[in-house]
C-alpha cells in the first residue's frame, strides 16, 4: 500500500509517496533482528492514553466482511477498488479507549489506473459504534470525518466482525533518516470473532474464543519514493532481515485468519513452500 505524504524532496518539486515492503520473520529471531537494526533505527516510543510512554503497544483490529467473505476474496484476486474494513483500538480492552478507529483499505492497480492503493481512517467515540452499525445518521454520532463515515457505514452495517488480530507493535525510526520507518508486529494472535459487535462490546473489547498464534512476526519497511517509482529496501536493512531468516512475502493478517477459521469456505490459498502457514496477500 502507498499513501501520498508530504516529504521535503532533496531538490525540485517532486511528489513523494510512502510505500510498504513486508517481510515475515520467525518468532525466535525477533530479538536478534532488533539488536541488528536498533543502532541505526532506534525504537520510536508510544504514549498511552494514561500518559505512560512505552516501547511497544498492543493493537487490536476487528475485520468485517459479509457471510461469504466476498471482500476478502476480491482482495485476494486484486480486483480494482477491492475494499477491506476494520475497527482498530489500542490496548487489551476498551477500558482506556475513548475513540475507535474505523479504517477502509482500497486496492488500486497503479500501472493501470495511475492511483496507489490507499487507507482512509476516521475515529468514532467507542460508545457510538453499535449505533453506527445500526445505521444511525452519522451527524448524531460525532465522527471525525462525516463524509467518510457515511461511505463506510453504508457498507459496514451489512457486514459482521469475522476475524480479530491482536499483536504487539514496535516502531523504529530516526530523525536522521526521514524517508524510512520500520514497524515490527510480534506475538500475533488470531481470534474468530463472535460476529456481533454487541457481543464484542459486552466483553469490553477483550478477545475471546478460538485462538491461533501466528508462527511469524511481520516486519513492514516503509520507504519514501518518487511517485511512480519502485520501492526498495535499504541494503543494510535487507541484510539484517535476511540474516535473521526473514522472507519478503506480502502477508495479510486477515487472510491468514480466514484460512485458519473458515476452512470450509471456498478460499484461494497461497502457492509455495509456506502455503500451510501463511494466508494469501490481501
Amino acid at each position: 500500500m502507498a499513501t501520498v505524504v508530504t516529504i521535503p524532496p532533496p531538490q525540485g518539486d517532486q511528489e513523494f509517496v510512502r510505500k510498504s515492503i513486508k517481510y515475515v520473520l520467525p518468532n525466535d529471531a525477533v530479538d536478534s533482528f532488533i539488536q541488528l537494526i536498533e543502532p541505526t533505527l532506534p525504537v520510536s516510543p508510544f504514549t498511552l492514553p494514561s500518559g505512560e510512554v512505552v516501547t511497544s503497544q498492543v493493537n487490536n483490529s476487528s475485520y468485517f466482511d459479509d457471510e461469504y467473505l466476498n471482500q476478502y476474496k476480491e482482495r485476494v484476486v486484486k480486483n480494482e477498488n477491492a475494499e477491506l474494513y476494520r475497527v482498530r483500538w489500542y490496548g487489551d480492552s476498551f477500558e482506556p479507549v475513548e475513540n475507535l478507529f474505523i479504517e477502509r483499505k482500497r486496492h488500486h492497480n497503479y500501472k493501470r489506473t495511475g492511483k496507489y492503493s490507499n487507507k482512509k481512517r476516521l475515529d468514532l467515540p467507542k460508545e457510538e459504534m453499535s449505533r453506527f452499525l445500526l445505521g444511525t445518521p452519522v451527524e448524531l454520532l460525532n465522527p471525525s470525518k462525516a463524509k467518510l463515515a457515511e461511505e463506510i457505514q453504508t457498507v459496514m452495517m451489512h457486514n459482521k466482525p469475522k476475524i480479530r488480530t491482536q499483536y504487539l507493535r514496535t516502531s523504529f525510526m530516526s530523525q536522521d533518516i526521514k524517508d524510512l520507518r520500520v514497524t515490527l508486529d510480534r506475538d500475533i494472535k488470531m481470534f474468530a470473532e463472535p460476529q456481533s459487535w454487541t457481543e464484542i462490546a459486552r466483553l469490553n473489547g477483550r478477545a475471546r474464543g478460538e485462538c491461533d498464534m501466528m508462527p511469524f512476526a511481520i516486519v513492514e519497511v516503509k520507504v519514501a519514493l518518487v511517485q511512480g517509482g519502485r520501492p526498495q529496501c535499504p541494503e543494510w536493512l535487507e541484510v539484517a532481515l535476511l540474516s535473521s531468516g526473514a522472507r519478503n512475502i506480502k502477508l495479510s493478517k486477515y487472510g491468514y485468519g480466514c484460512m485458519k477459521f473458515f476452512r470450509n469456505m471456498h478460499i484461494l490459498h497461497l502457492n509455495g513452500p509456506l502455503r500451510s502457514k501463511l494466508g494469501t496477500s490481501c
